[in-house]
């Protein structure tokens, strides 16, 4: 299926615009909510909890990107087709382009923290077992090393040429060469390193004394984070698509709206999902609270 076609059924800048100013509500109390489920076990802060709340902010500006794009028509909007069916240059593209790189830019950092973060939390759960914390430290590493390559090369995207990063459409993919190649390994390592880490504790949990129903129930938190996985394949899909079959889906900007949605969404579905776990002193002081 075209995105276009998706588009055409899912055009509405106002849902939009209230989607993303309720993640920003919604991720901000997660976060928060988990400094405060810290605070209620008398434990002091980890450095999962500190790359938290470090992450918070990037994906607040995700959203805020995301909200100044729809308020000014670059997401959601339509680039001009020509009898051609190549799309037209217009002042809405050359602005949806700047929404583009400044997106970019701040989801590589966004990603990587919300990922160190939840590896830094399994490794405080299972430290104790030697060979589950030397994966934990290899798998911080690549991350490290996924999320700062990916940004520094985001921001060298077109060399020094830095007007070129939102300079129209077609000057675009001809002079920064290998931006449609660098995305796809992007979204494809982003996809697989989710997976990975989501997962990491899962043979760990089975291996330990409890009752099947208790490791049943701790592995299915687990399982949520197939939403995040989910999220960020529908992302890929919809790039893979436009940027691959271009005389197909020659409209820039829906194409555009499309890809920044899906990566929108994922960044705010991965940090509550993510955190999530951490919440449990949270919930039982606020049932408690109802008891009496």
């Amino acid at each position: 299926m075209a995105p276009s076609a998706f588009f055409g059924r899912s055009k509405n800048r106002t849902g939009l615009i209230f989607m993303a100013s309720f993640f920003c509500l919604m991720t901000t109390i997660i976060v928060l909510s988990r400094v405060y489920a810290r605070r209620l076990t008398r434990v002091g802060l980890g450095v999962d909890d500190w790359l938290a709340l470090v992450a918070l902010p990037f994906v607040l500006g995700l959203n805020g990107i995301f909200i100044a794009g729809a308020v000014e028509g670059a997401i959601t909007g339509h680039s001009l087709i020509n009898s051609d069916n190549k799309s037209i240059t217009s002042d809405l593209e050359h602005t949806a382009q700047k929404y583009k790189y400044a997106f970019q830019i701040t989801e590589k950092l966004a990603f990587g923290l919300i990922k160190l973060s939840l590896i830094f939390l399994w490794k405080r759960l299972f430290g104790p077992a030697k060979y589950f914390t030397r994966i934990c430290w290899f798998m911080i590493a690549v991350t490290s090393g996924w999320s700062l390559s990916f940004f520094f090369a985001t921001i060298f995207e077109c060399g020094t040429n830095w007007t070129w990063n939102w300079a129209p459409i077609a000057i675009f993919l001809n002079q920064c060469a290998g931006t449609p190649i660098m995305l796809s390994v992007f979204t494809g390592m982003d996809l697989l390193t989710d997976l990975i880490i989501m997962f990491m504790p899962v043979p760990l949990i089975w291996g330990l004394r409890m009752p099947i129903k208790k490791k049943m129930g701790v592995t299915s938190i687990l399982v949520l984070g197939l939403f995040t996985i989910g999220t960020g394949a529908a992302r890929m899909y919809f790039y893979i698509i436009s940027a691959y079959d271009v005389d197909d889906n020659p409209d820039f900007l829906s194409n555009f709206t499309l890809f920044i949605l899906w990566s929108d969404i994922e960044a705010n579905v991965a940090i509550v999902i993510c955190y999530m776990p951490t919440l449990t002193p949270v919930l039982r002081s606020y049932y408690n609270g109802l008891a009496y």
